[in-house]
């Protein structure tokens, strides 16, 4: 039979417990990754606001978990973006092949995330 009084601690013992690690909650928001380098490079060099724009549209990626979202002004008013430069920046972004919009009268625009281009000496390569 097992005797559980020799497992009893005595007066003096000390015992070592691992302090519990503490959860950090970031404030404010963050970009989940990975994202594509070839992508940023290519939305990177894009006119106006396009990088801003994109930096957003991977923000909300992020979060929603989907490829294909509502791109609500949620998502893009911490960038400071106007409705003139979304607009433009979303074109140029389709243009590049890097999304798809769907747009319908007096709604957000229907973002879907596609993958870039592939570019020649990708420097993951070597």
């Amino acid at each position: 039979m097992l005797e559980l009084g020799k497992y009893k601690l005595q007066p003096g013992d000390s015992v070592r417990m691992k302090p519990k690690k503490s959860i950090r909650r970031r404030k404010g928001g963050f970009l989940r990754g990975p994202i594509p380098a070839n992508w940023l490079s290519i939305a990177g060099n894009l006119p106006g606001k396009t990088f801003q724009v994109s930096i957003a549209l991977w923000f909300a990626f992020g979060i929603e978990k989907r490829t294909r979202f509502r791109f609500t002004p949620k998502w893009y008013q911490w960038f400071d973006l106007g409705p003139r430069a979304l607009r433009q920046s979303l074109h140029r972004l389709r243009d590049a092949g890097l999304i798809r919009v769907e747009y319908k009268p007096g709604c957000s625009p229907i973002v879907t995330m596609l993958e870039a281009p592939d570019l020649s000496g990708d420097p993951s390569d070597e």
